[in-house]
C-alpha cells in the first residue's frame, strides 16, 4: 500500500500500530515478541523469501512491493510527512528510533497496566500507539 501511495505521513505511521491493536492477538503476539527479545541476545534476524512474501501477501509480490522491516516502513513514511513542517534528515535515524521503541513498549506497558479484555483493551492500545506517536512526531 505504501507503494501506491495510500500509507503516507503520521496516518501511515499509525496504521502500523494500528494492525497491532486491531489484531485480537495483537497485544499477547507483541507480549511474546518482547520476551522472546529480552531472552534471546544472540538471535539471527530472519529473512523473508520471495516465497513466503507470496504466501503471506501475494498481491504484495505481484505487484513487485518490496519486503520492509519496521524502521525501513517508519523511515519511509516519515519522508512523507510535509504537515505541519517536513521532518528534518538529521532527526529522522533518531525518531525512527524512537518510534521502534514504542511499538515494542507501549504494547508492554498496556499489557502490565490495562486490566481490560477482549475489543475495549485493543481500544485501549490503539489509543495509547496514537498519543505515543503524536508526542514522538510532534516533539521533533
Amino acid at each position: 500500500m505504501m507503494k501506491q501511495g495510500k500509507l503516507q505521513g503520521v496516518n501511515g505511521i499509525k496504521h502500523v500500530y494500528h494492525t497491532v491493536s486491531d489484531h485480537k492477538a495483537g497485544l499477547n503476539i507483541m507480549t511474546t515478541l518482547m520476551k522472546f527479545y529480552l531472552s534471546h541476545h544472540d538471535f539471527e534476524r530472519m529473512e523473508v523469501t520471495p516465497y513466503e512474501l507470496y504466501l503471506f501477501n501475494s498481491e504484495a509480490y505481484l505487484q513487485g512491493t518490496p519486503f520492509l522491516d519496521l524502521p525501513d516502513i517508519f523511515q519511509s513514511l516519515l519522508h512523507t510527512i510535509n504537515e505541519p513542517r517536513p521532518i528534518p534528515q538529521e532527526k529522522i535515524r533518531p525518531t525512527v528510533l524512537n518510534l521502534a521503541s514504542g511499538f515494542y513498549g507501549v504494547s508492554f506497558v498496556m499489557h502490565i497496566a490495562d486490566t481490560e479484555n477482549g475489543e475495549e483493551a485493543r481500544e485501549n492500545l490503539k489509543k495509547a500507539y496514537d498519543r505515543f506517536v503524536d508526542s514522538i512526531l510532534w516533539g521533533v
